[in-house]
């Protein structure tokens, strides 16, 4: 997909998005790396963060861009296939996207109360996780109305148990945001937003094909 078979060049082409999707994929993944080892060199103290100062932002806004491509990629590149249901609605990348956003927000509110952190910034994650969470629910209900008759193919029977998943995982964790100020009840709304992204991408994709 990089590389070129015949002339070992790079092999990019604009116009495929699984092409432009591995690309984005290697860039983040770099972006990744340089901050976990920024990080990981902040906790031990044992040097300077590697990025600091305005180049911190710029390289935490540009390396956010690519994790927000990634993050409605998965759903893009369903809606541009030919399978039939993913092929009928425009909505399933901002769905995916809306969900990542959530899951985000959920996992590193977990991480930050399993640890050390200001109260500030679990704050700041709880409420955006929240408007996140609203946006979800919206697409989604947008996801069903631009599918029309072919949206009951999610509502079989079998899938019925994941919608419940997914309703648990949306609608519990936004009645426990408003106990914040409880530990216990915050932990569990972002287990339970990480379920209930899981169990979304599960009959979305699955759905489709069975």
């Amino acid at each position: 997909m990089m590389i070129d078979s015949r002339t070992f060049g790079l092999n990019f082409k604009y116009w495929s998005p699984m092409s432009v999707g591995v690309w984005a994929l290697l860039i983040f993944s770099l972006f990744a790396l340089v901050s976990f080892l920024d990080a990981l060199a902040s906790l031990r103290g044992s040097r300077a963060p590697f990025l600091s100062g305005g180049l911190g932002r710029v390289f935490v806004i540009v390396g956010a861009v690519f994790g927000l491509f990634l993050a409605g990629y998965t759903g893009v590149l369903l809606s541009v296939s030919n399978q039939p249901i993913w092929s009928d609605t425009w909505t399933l990348g901002a769905l995916f996207l809306a969900s990542g956003l959530s899951v985000a927000a959920a996992a590193l509110s977990l991480v930050t109360r399993l640890g050390r952190h200001e109260q500030s910034a679990e704050a700041k994650l709880t409420r955006v996780d929240r408007y996140f969470t609203v946006l979800e629910l919206a697409l989604l209900v947008v996801f069903f109305l631009s599918l029309g008759a072919l949206g009951s193919r999610f509502l079989e029977p079998r899938w019925m148990a994941l919608w419940v998943v997914v309703l648990v995982g949306t609608l519990v964790p936004l009645a426990l945001h408003f106990s914040t100020e409880r530990r216990a009840p915050a932990m569990l709304a972002a287990v339970l937003t990480l379920m209930g992204g899981l169990a979304l991408r599960i009959v979305v994709v699955f759905g489709a094909q069975m």
